[in-house]
């Protein structure tokens, strides 16, 4: 039976406890969730925060690239042309030589440079020849200057075309005149009444099978229409500069006019896109982005107005983190575009990091409740041995001792039910034996009952001694832990406090501040007030004399993180804040002193002086 019972007793026991440890870990993974949530969110912000700034930047150093390159074709341009409208006088050439003539009846002479005359154009086709002479060395030379330059020709008003580098005639159109050409007519008077520079739409060049943009500046003689310099770049140079160009797994820079066209874009660019690759050459410059997803048309709009932007667009599904930046001079836009996904990867990995991590802590925390609840276990049976199961085997050996003819009192040292109960049984006994021998022994018992409760209440005392002891150094230890001073940087020490504050409290942690200022030489001391919900009189004095004190070693102090109502109280206490600096938060603070370049927090704005007190906020 006694068995039974304690195998009962301990099994609730265990029982309970178990349950409170199930509450414990329920309640650290929740919490644990929280924080890994909350660390997801706030670092997704921070990181895609800074990806926007350096998207901004390197879009605009890369559309700076693009735009040198552009320049040099306008500059190329424009010296051909300078060195046409007004030719030397004293160069005379011979005639031509090597003229030929193909099937066709289109003429061409191969030089240092190509010259093709179409069947229709009549002599003065052949005095442009020699008035541009010059261009035999010149364009040659010209061309060497930028690598992105694909071809440099020049085309007169009376059908001459010279360019460079050489042409075939079986990769020149056979129905080619300046009629046709695309690039010609938008040099011409009726396209460019203000004679100035202009740039092509993305068409096939007049030589061979490639795409290109044209520079195209016009000329005149003698305000004559003369005809056009033309500077073609190559679209598949520009895809193979753009190539270069890379960021993370599937990132993507792409070339894009105002109006929504795709110039050139990377493979992974034209899937993220289009949905496809662009296959054929036709195709070039021709697709409307704004046609192949809708949900391009946000980016579009913003381009139109010739704006830089950095803003999410959501494409095939997918969010993507997408900066773009003009290039004014030909109406495009550079565009680069990274996954979110892939930004905030580096985030995952560290908050399955700090996941692990937690953990890992929380199953040390587990291991360490189990052996305290055994240890709890093996008190309690104890315990329960002593008390209930040891007076129980007592009392029935005294009944059988009793049965069996001896009347010798219970010895039972405890004053509760079993002592009550082995009581009666000594009664029922002294009124068995001899009145005398009952009292002698009734006078034993009592002062062996008086001898036990002193030696009961000497233990009790001395237990009473030891938890007054414990409790003393667990308030210490808890003083210690709500309000811990942390050192943030070299002179400044940082004391968080948190909860509400006591005057006993107030006065340990000026204590050990003060301790810390002097012996680490502190220069600025943050009082951290963002956990205190409330401020009575008491705690308030107890602030203002802690300041005070750190002014005295030489620390000044910064309040941070007052909320509203301890301001309020502040105030309506008529505390002296006039020499006290004071932030609205701990990065706040920390940030203003690193600006300054770790000097004492005198450098910080404190309230204004007079009857009313203004606590002044940063911007986190």
């Amino acid at each position: 039976m006694h068995r039974n019972l304690r195998t009962r007793l301990l099994t609730l026991v265990f029982l309970g406890i178990a349950c409170i440890a199930l509450v414990n870990l329920l309640t650290s993974g929740l919490s644990l969730q929280r924080v890994r949530n909350r660390a997801i969110t706030n670092s997704g912000q921070a990181l895609q925060q800074e990806n926007e700034q350096y998207l901004r930047q390197f879009v605009k150093t890369q559309a700076t690239v693009t735009t040198q390159v552009l320049e040099s074709a306008q500059q190329i341009a424009q010296t051909v042309a300078d060195a046409l409208s007004d030719p030397p006088a004293d160069v005379t050439l011979p005639p031509p030589t090597g003229v030929f003539t193909t099937t066709d009846g289109r003429r061409y002479i191969q030089a240092a440079t190509t010259i093709f005359i179409p069947p229709t154009s009549g002599p003065a086709a052949f005095d442009e020849i020699q008035t541009s002479a010059t261009l035999e060395t010149f364009l040659p030379a010209v061309v060497q200057l930028s690598p992105a330059i694909l071809r440099v020709s020049y085309i007169s008003a009376n059908g001459m075309l010279r360019t460079v580098p050489a042409v075939v005639p079986v990769n020149l159109a056979a129905d080619w005149t300046i009629e046709s050409d695309l690039a010609f007519q938008a040099g011409t008077p009726r396209a460019n009444p203000q004679k100035a520079l202009v740039w092509t739409a993305v068409h096939r060049a007049f030589a061979g099978t490639e795409y290109v943009i044209s520079a195209v500046q016009p000329i005149y003689r003698a305000e004559q229409f003369a005809g056009v310099v033309v500077v073609d770049l190559s679209i598949e140079d520009l895809t193979s500069f753009l190539e270069q160009l890379k960021f993370g797994a599937t990132g993507f820079p792409a070339l894009m006019t105002d109006d929504g066209v795709l110039v050139a874009a990377t493979e992974i660019g034209q899937r993220v896109l289009l949905g496809r690759l662009i296959v054929s050459r036709e195709e070039r410059g021709q697709v409307r982005l704004d046609q192949a997803d809708p949900g391009i048309e946000p980016l579009l709009v913003s381009m139109r107005q010739n704006q830089d932007l950095v803003e999410t667009i959501t494409i095939q599904e997918r969010d993507y983190l997408m900066a773009s930046t003009p290039i004014e001079d030909v109406g495009w836009n550079l565009v680069i575009a990274i996954p979110v996904d892939e930004i905030m990867a580096t985030t995952l990995r560290t908050t399955d990091d700090i996941t692990r991590i937690a953990t890992q802590t929380q199953l040390l925390g587990l291991m360490v409740a189990l052996a305290m609840t055994l240890a709890i276990a093996l008190a309690l049976h104890l315990l329960l041995r002593r008390q209930l199961l040891n007076p129980l085997t007592t009392l029935t050996r005294a009944t059988q001792a009793i049965a069996a003819g001896d009347l010798r009192p219970i010895s039972m040292p405890y004053n509760d039910e079993m002592g009550q109960l082995a009581s009666s049984f000594n009664t029922m006994t002294s009124a068995l034996s001899e009145s005398r021998a009952a009292i002698l022994r009734q006078n034993q018992d009592l002062e062996q009952v008086v001898q036990e409760r002193t030696a009961d209440l000497q233990q009790s005392f001395q237990r009473t001694e030891s938890a007054l002891a414990a409790q003393q150094e667990l308030l210490q230890t808890l003083n210690q832990v709500s309000s811990p001073i942390i050192p943030v940087i070299e002179g400044v020490l940082a004391l968080p406090l948190i909860g509400q504050l006591s005057a006993e409290r107030t006065q340990f942690a000026t204590q050990q501040l003060l301790e810390r200022i002097a012996r680490e030489r502190v220069h600025t001391v943050l009082l951290d007030l963002t956990g205190v919900p409330v401020l009575d009189t008491a705690a308030a004095e107890a602030l203002q004399q802690t300041v005070a004190a750190s002014s005295l070693l030489g620390a000044h102090t910064v309040m941070v993180g007052i909320s509203p109502e301890v301001a309020q109280t502040m105030v309506a206490l008529g505390l002296d804040l006039h020499d006290i600096a004071t932030a609205a938060d701990l990065r706040s603070a920390i940030r203003q002193i690193i600006q300054r370049g770790g000097r004492s927090a005198s450098s910080l704005q404190a309230p204004s002086p007079g009857p009313k007190r203004d606590i002044i906020y940063e911007q986190g």
